[in-house]
């Protein structure tokens, strides 16, 4: 999720995941440009599982994303569907 989508806010789009009784377990990862202690505290109150720094370089970009997909789809354990 980026904090800074065109029409609608992050923050908002995170609470109405979580509103959702259907939506509402899925895991909500923050990729933002910003490192802001407010936005990762607002992130983390609005419900987001994780909030990443943007790498400034793609590979190190692939690296994170790969390691993101690594935890979430072979190392956590989520709720049955």
């Amino acid at each position: 999720m980026d904090l800074n989508l065109p029409d609608i806010d992050g923050l908002k789009v995170i609470a109405k995941i979580r509103e959702d009784s259907r939506t509402a377990c899925i895991p909500v990862n923050i990729l933002a440009g910003s490192n802001a202690g407010r936005d990762r505290k607002k992130s983390y109150e609005a419900g987001a599982n994780s909030y990443l720094k943007k790498p400034v370089s793609y590979g190190a970009l692939e690296t994170l994303l790969h390691g993101v997909m690594d935890y979430w789809f072979k190392v956590a354990l989520l709720p049955p569907r």
